[in-house]
């Protein structure tokens, strides 16, 4: 009787067990891939629109309360001239009492006015304190207009229109041909009061 000899050494994958390996092995690796892209994307287009909303916000807030200054005291009773200009459609300039202007700077030289010029500059925002200093408060702005409401005498402005387009507007449709606009409307408070009373 010859006893049946068992083969003891470790055999190899065979050809069909290497070729379902690497093919689960390529699916994973894929979706792991697919997985990462996407949150990828995801981030960046979260950015993208906290930046646009903070480009609103500061729109909003900063810049619409600052022109809602205009025409403070003491410069009342001054012609509207000296208190608010359009050099031109894409810039504004605007005065009024206060003890820092749009940079920061001590408005004491000017005798505590402050004269801050607005003003779109390629994609960015920028103000100009007057003191020769000139600051970036915004990137990534495609359009900017100010428009003045004249009052019932049609010489004193008492409110602007601003109308803002993003570069790279998160809240935009599909088509790229269309410029979504954002329009903010500010009336000037004391001209306003001045006009009805």
């Amino acid at each position: 009787m010859n006893p049946i000899k068992k083969d003891l050494a470790p055999r190899g994958f065979s050809l069909v067990e290497l070729m379902v390996s690497l093919t689960l092995s390529v699916f994973l690796i894929g979706g792991a891939i697919l997985l990462a892209g996407s949150g990828a994307s995801s981030a960046r287009d979260a950015e993208e629109m906290a930046r646009a909303q903070e480009n609103l916000r500061f729109i909003s807030n900063f810049l619409v309360q600052e022109l809602r200054m205009t025409g403070s005291f003491p410069l009342v009773p001054s012609p509207p001239s000296k208190f608010f200009s359009l050099p031109s459609s894409t810039s504004v300039e605007v005065n009024y009492e206060a003890s820092t202007n749009c940079l920061g700077q001590d408005t004491a030289p000017t005798n505590g006015i402050a004269t801050n010029t607005y003003s779109l500059v390629g994609t960015q925002l920028r103000c100009d304190g007057g003191q020769g200093l000139v600051g970036t408060m915004l990137e990534g702005i495609s359009s900017l207009t100010f428009t003045q409401t004249l009052a019932s005498d049609g010489v004193t402005p008492i409110g602007l229109t601003i109308d803002v387009a993003l570069e790279d507007d998160p809240f935009q449709e599909d088509d790229p041909f269309q410029d979504v606009n954002y329009r903010f409307v500010v009336a000037f408070r004391n001209p306003v009061i001045r006009e009805v009373f």
